[in-house]
């Protein structure tokens, strides 16, 4: 598990959007997409 994932899936829990936490973060959604997708992989 890599420590991306879990900020990139607070952002977007907190913020309410991936959308709007690629924009604070400044990755693709499509990134923050992938990593959420592993960690939810690597979670079980």
């Amino acid at each position: 598990m890599q420590g991306n994932a879990l900020y990139y899936f607070h952002e977007a829990a907190r913020l309410g959007s991936m959308r709007l936490a690629s924009d604070k973060i400044g990755v693709a959604v499509s990134s923050i997409s992938r990593q959420i997708a592993q960690l939810e992989r690597d979670m079980g």
